[in-house]
């Protein structure tokens, strides 16, 4: 199995990338991975994460969901 780990910027890994082929695999045989991938919750040091590096973006360049969602589906549309 080809693994990804991810570091945050002190070196802990916190996270692993299973490439989609060996999950399906995976889920094929155990049936209880398949309920794990609906019961997704974002862990609290991905989340810290996302926070530190939301925190020195520039808010001016953010728009809103609403109005992305807006301009996908005239983009695309669906």
């Amino acid at each position: 199995m080809k693994l990804q780990y991810i570091s945050d910027s002190e070196g802990n890994t916190t996270a692993v990338v299973i490439p989609i082929e060996e999950w399906n695999q995976m889920k094929a045989r155990h049936t209880d991975l398949a309920d794990a991938e609906n019961d997704f919750e974002l862990p609290e040091a991905a989340k810290a994460i996302l926070d530190e590096r939301l925190a020195t973006e520039n808010k001016a360049d953010f728009i809103p969901y609403e109005e992305s969602q807006k301009m996908l589906r005239e983009k695309y549309g669906l």
